[in-house]
């Protein structure tokens, strides 16, 4: 798990990379959105470990690889899962004028197709069915077209260290259904998403992983029983 969240986290930076090569990098701003908060942690992994811990991980590591890669204006939209509005996140993205903004969750599973099991003496949900990563764009967005580009940059980064996306978003059953714009790089349409619709920037959610594996890896995760309140989201 480690070793695939720092290919996670290079994948996002070679494509920003790929997507500011004809700017200055010190120039070109990125939002990391690291998603959910302490009071709203999102899914639940099948050891207890709430979703947003895993985002604000896999969103510092990110930033420190931009900052060393030169891009110094990179941010996060939030900090120590701090309770933040999702329009919140929007405005501090353009009060820093971000030209990309990149919403990081970690996957779900709909309640039919989990399972439980016990640990440390608790009853927690799982699957072993549905690994990988998912990406979200929407067609509201003011760059849609760029953000598409930024998504298959990032899922061609993905594909190319071995990581393979998820096709359990457009199952037909409640719940799902997400229109595919990529199949083999795992992207998905979704454009009601507030973080991705809101202004003409770039935008791209990113689901690197699946909280629902259950015993095959002890940082892998399942789903609450109820789903997130603006998921969404993502990025999943």
């Amino acid at each position: 798990m480690l070793v695939a969240l720092r290919w996670l986290a290079l994948g996002l930076v070679l494509a920003a990379g790929s997507a500011a090569r004809a700017c200055d990098r010190a120039a070109f701003a990125i939002a990391i959105d690291p998603g959910h908060t302490r009071a709203s942690p999102g899914a639940t992994s099948a050891r207890g470990v709430p979703e947003a811990q895993f985002n604000e991980v896999l969103a510092r590591r990110v930033l420190t690889q931009l900052k060393r890669e030169g891009f110094s204006k990179a941010f996060l939209t939030n900090r120590n899962q701090a309770a933040i509005s999702l329009l919140d996140r929007v405005r501090r993205a353009e009060e820093r004028n971000a030209q990309l903004f990149v919403s990081i969750h970690h996957d779900s599973a709909q309640p039919q197709l989990l399972s439980t099991w016990t640990y440390h003496d608790r009853k927690r949900s799982y699957t072993v069915d549905i690994t990988g990563h998912s990406l979200f764009v929407s067609h509201k967005n003011g760059d849609a077209a760029g953000s598409l580009r930024f998504a298959q940059l990032l899922g061609s980064r993905l594909l190319g260290k071995c990581l393979t996306p998820t096709p359990h978003h457009a199952e037909m059953i409640s719940g799902e259904r997400r229109e595919f714009l990529d199949e083999k790089l795992g992207i998905y349409r979704f454009d009601d998403l507030i973080v991705l619709k809101r202004r003409e920037c770039r935008r791209c959610s990113s689901k690197p992983g699946s909280l629902s594996i259950g015993t095959r890896n002890c940082c892998c995760a399942a789903r609450t029983t109820k789903k997130n309140s603006h998921r969404h989201l993502w990025a999943r």
